[in-house]
C-alpha cells in the first residue's frame, strides 16, 4: 500500500489536521498513559490508521481504553501491535462504516474490542488474539455488517462475539477459535446469521437469541460420508439446538429457526479423491508412506528453489540481514501448506505431525510423520 502522507504520532490525543481522505497516520512505538492509550477524535473521513507490530498502546486507569476512536468512522483501521488496558482495549465509539483489522494482540479485563452505540455496517476482521474478561468482541448498535474471525476470539466470563442488537449483519468463523463462559458466539436480540467455514473451534456453543437466526455450514472439504450425510440431514430436519462433531470439534448450538449446508462446498474425502484427474492421489493418500515419499520430493525441489534465491540474498552485506526474515517466512509458507493439507483430508487414519531440519545451511525441508 502507498502512503500519500505519513505521520509517526506518540502523542496521547490525535486530532489529525490537513489530510484527506486516502491518507494514513502511523503509529508505532510504545505508548502508556493513565486514561487512554491514544484517543483519535476528531477525524476526517476516509483515513488509514495503522498500529505497526513495534506498537503498544496501554491504558493503566480502571474506566480506561487503549485505543480510543471517538467520531464516527469509515476509513480503515489496521491494528498489527499489542494494546491493553483494565478496560477495553479498542473502542471505536460511534457509528463503524469502514474496515478494521487486527492482526496483533489485543488485552483488556473487560471488553477486547468494543463498537458503540451507532450503527455497525462495516467490516471487522480478526487474524490475531483478542482476550477480554467478559466479551471478546462486544457490538452494542445496529448490527449490520460482518465479523470475520480467522484468529482467536476468547470472552473468559462472558461471551466471545457478543451483538446486542442483530440486524441482518453476519458473524463468519473461518477457521478460527471463538471461547465464550456464556456462549461463544451470541447474535442477541434481531436476526442473526453465523457461518461455520473450515476447521472452526467454537468453545461454548453458539445461542441464537431471540428472533430469526441463521446457522450455516460450508466449505467444510475433507469430512468424512458419515459426516457429509449428518450434515445434509441436519439441513433437512432444521434442529433448533443440537451438536456435531467435525474435524475433531465438537459444534452446539441452541436457539437457532433455520440450519443450512451449501453442500456444493461439503465435498466428503471419498468425493474429493474419485473426482477426474485425482485418481493418482486418492491411491496416494491412502498410504501414508506415499504421501511421505510424495511430500519429500516436493520439499526437495522448494529447497533447490530457495537455495538460489537464498545465495542471490546473501551476496552483499545488507542482503545477509535479510537471511533470518526470509527463513521464518519459508517456514510459515510450509506451515500452513501442511495445515491447510490436513484440514482438507481429515479423514486420513492418523495424524500429520510437522518436524523441522536444516538439510544445507541456506535451506529447509519439512519431514512428515504418519501415526
Amino acid at each position: 500500500m502507498v502512503k500519500d502522507r505519513t505521520e509517526t504520532v506518540s502523542n496521547l490525543t490525535v486530532s489529525p489536521t490537513g489530510l484527506s481522505a486516502g491518507d494514513t497516520v502511523l503509529f508505532q512505538g510504545r505508548i502508556e498513559a493513565d486514561h487512554m492509550g491514544v484517543m483519535i477524535d476528531p477525524l476526517p473521513a476516509g483515513l488509514t490508521f495503522e498500529f505497526s507490530a513495534e506498537s503498544s498502546p496501554i491504558a493503566t486507569n480502571r474506566a480506561s481504553t487503549a485505543i480510543l476512536v471517538g467520531s464516527p468512522f469509515d476509513g480503515n483501521f489496521i491494528h498489527a501491535g499489542s494494546a491493553m488496558s483494565s478496560f477495553s482495549g479498542i473502542t471505536f465509539a460511534h457509528t463503524f462504516s469502514g474496515t478494521a483489522l487486527n492482526s496483533g494482540r489485543v488485552m483488556a479485563d473487560q471488553i477486547g474490542v468494543m463498537f458503540g452505540a451507532g450503527t455497525f455496517s462495516g467490516e471487522f476482521t480478526n487474524t490475531g488474539n483478542i482476550k477480554g474478561g467478559n466479551e471478546g468482541v462486544f457490538v452494542v448498535g445496529s448490527f449490520e455488517g460482518t465479523v470475520l474471525n480467522r484468529g482467536t476470539i476468547e470472552g473468559t466470563q462472558g461471551y466471545g462475539i457478543h451483538l446486542m442488537h442483530g440486524n441482518g449483519g453476519v458473524v463468519r468463523n473461518d477457521g478460527g477459535r471463538v471461547v465464550g463462559e456464556k456462549s461463544a458466539i451470541y447474535p442477541g436480540s434481531g436476526d442473526g446469521k453465523v457461518v461455520l467455514s473450515g476447521v472452526s473451534q467454537i468453545v461454548g456453543g453458539i445461542d441464537g437469541g431471540a428472533n430469526t437466526d441463521t446457522l450455516r455450514f460450508e466449505n467444510m472439504r475433507g469430512i468424512s460420508e458419515e459426516k457429509h450425510e449428518e450434515l445434509r440431514a441436519l439441513a433437512e430436519s432444521n434442529p433448533g439446538a443440537g451438536s456435531i462433531t467435525l474435524f475433531g470439534e465438537v459444534i452446539e448450538w441452541r436457539n437457532f429457526e433455520s440450519i443450512e449446508a451449501d453442500i456444493k462446498t461439503l465435498n466428503s474425502y471419498e468425493t474429493l479423491i474419485s473426482t477426474p484427474g485425482l485418481e493418482g492421489y486418492a491411491r496416494a493418500l491412502d498410504a501414508a508412506e506415499d504421501i511421505n515419499e510424495e511430500f519429500l520430493e516436493f520439499m526437495e525441489a522448494l529447497n533447490e528453489v530457495d537455495e538460489v534465491h537464498l545465495d542471490a540474498v546473501t551476496e552483499n552485506t545488507s542482503g545477509q540481514t535479510l537471511l533470518s526474515g526470509w527463513d521464518s517466512f519459508a517456514r510459515e509458507q510450509d506451515s500452513r501448506l501442511f495445515s491447510f493439507f490436513g484440514a482438507q483430508f481429515s479423514s486420513l487414519r492418523g495424524s500429520v505431525s510437522v518436524k523441522w531440519g536444516r538439510k544445507r545451511s541456506q535451506s529447509r525441508s519439512v519431514f512428515i510423520e504418519a501415526a
